[in-house]
């Protein structure tokens, strides 16, 4: 359980070949990984980063987006390069702050039954740009998809992952279980990416020896330097 201490035994080989043991005192802890991070950059343009799309998601990305708006942003870049995807529903909420009125995304099964998924009038209506790469799949991809179709805002990047399926996962008697693909997923346009890919508005690649993206290494991240200034070019 949380908050409970347990002792741990590391086995410690020096180069000499001698064993050494180490006891720790370790006390456990729910770990939960922070899905979100935001900043501003030049002093009014918002940057949000999600990472995936777990239970928590959209709850820390509503409190750090009206935070941003607090502080008066003029625009908004959202980072989904290398999000994998994650939960449906924590999606379609993000989309829903994003998004005007209409289709966020609809899934359809093999029988042709669709289930439809909706976002209302009320959204942040700053200029946004969507920055994506080969390693946006699933719902970074509806996410994307629905800000493209919707001309709500600018992709840059890479074309995405391509996966576009729906999935469950089905437990058996023994314990085991499987994964089933029930259903496939459509763009507001009716356009499924799955094997595909969307394609952004804007291609733009990274360096060759870039070894890490963001905010924490802008002067080599060219995408990012990219939405910086499509965006200044909106807020004119």
């Amino acid at each position: 359980k949380p908050n409970t201490k347990v002792t741990v035994t590391i086995l410690r080989t020096d180069k000499d070949g001698n064993n050494k043991y180490i006891d720790l005192d370790i006390i456990r802890e729910e770990i939960r990984l922070v899905t979100v991070k935001s900043d501003i950059i030049e002093g009014n343009i918002g940057y949000i980063k999600i990472t995936s799309f777990d239970e928590l998601t959209y709850d820390d990305f509503k409190k750090q987006l009206d935070n941003l708006m607090d502080k008066n942003i003029s625009g908004l870049i959202l980072d989904l390069r290398n999000n994998p995807g994650g939960l449906l529903d924590v999606c379609v909420d993000i989309a829903d702050e994003l998004l005007g009125e209409g289709i966020i995304v609809y899934t359809q099964t093999k029988d042709g039954e669709k289930q439809y998924e909706y976002s209302n009038k009320k959204h942040v209506d700053i200029p946004l740009v969507v920055l994506v790469n080969e390693g946006s799949a699933s719902a970074s991809e509806i996410l994307a998809g629905a800000i493209k179709d919707h001309n709500r805002g600018v992709l840059i990047g890479n074309k995405t992952f391509g996966k576009g399926i729906v999935q469950r996962i089905r437990q058996l008697k023994d314990g085991s279980g499987f994964k089933l693909t029930v259903s496939e997923y459509f763009t507001p346009k009716g356009i499924n990416i799955h094997g595909i890919g969307i394609e952004p508005d804007i291609k733009v690649d990274l360096p060759d020896d870039i070894e890490e993206i963001g905010l924490e290494n802008l002067e080599k991240d060219t995408q990012l330097q990219a939405a910086i200034e499509i965006i200044k070019q909106e807020i004119k």
